[in-house]
């Protein structure tokens, strides 16, 4: 009798086993080759799965999208604060090893922009996923009167992501330079500055 094998479970094995690499070696490190050694597999098992490293990625992007998108969820953005609103935004900034090994998958595929179709349309997705989670959470703030009504949403969205990005960007690549604490506090002042 042929063995029956769960092909989503075999795919979050094979990504699980790229996440031990990534902790332990770095992104750099990730290759079909490493992969399929790390889950004890063969390559032809890995290919079958993800032909190239950029596949990879992009299925790692989609489980980040997914993680943040849940606990965005979480928030009781129908009632929120504006400690509710600095949580929101920093659900999106890399402030803890884990997150910040997670957040690699971004510097990644920045790397590969425009190398491949895959690639840049997972850069594509996490950017309108980002500036959409964005707008649902000013939005929240303008109904509950956290915004200054003369505020411009649309100017604010990107704004709120070019901070985002850049105290993230700046995380990953120098947590001492911007530790969680100090990120936190840019975030609480944005905050308040969007009442103004």
């Amino acid at each position: 009798m042929p063995k029956i094998v769960d092909h989503e479970a075999r795919r979050r094995e094979i990504v699980e086993a790229m996440w031990r690499i990534v902790a332990r070696d770095g992104f750099a490190a990730v290759s079909v080759r490493s992969v399929a050694a790390e889950a004890g597999l063969s390559k032809a098992t890995i290919s079958h799965y993800f032909a190239k490293q950029s596949d990879l990625l992009v299925q790692a992007v989609e489980e980040n999208i997914a993680s943040v998108t849940d606990q965005l969820v979480e928030l009781d953005l129908d009632h929120c604060t504006a400690e509710v609103v600095e949580e929101a935004m920093m659900i999106a900034i890399p402030t803890t090893a884990q997150r910040r090994r997670e957040a690699q998958v971004w510097l990644a595929l920045l790397s590969r922009h425009n190398l491949d179709p895959e690639s840049t349309r997972a850069l594509t997705h996490l950017n309108v996923t980002v500036r959409v989670g964005i707008m649902v959470v000013l939005r929240a703030m303008k109904a509950q009167g956290l915004m200054a009504p003369d505020r411009d949403i649309l100017v604010e969205c990107a704004r709120t992501h070019a901070l985002v990005d850049g105290l993230s960007l700046q995380t990953l690549t120098d947590p001492g330079l911007m530790p969680a604490g100090q990120i936190r506090r840019l975030v609480r002042a944005h905050v308040a500055d969007l009442a103004r």
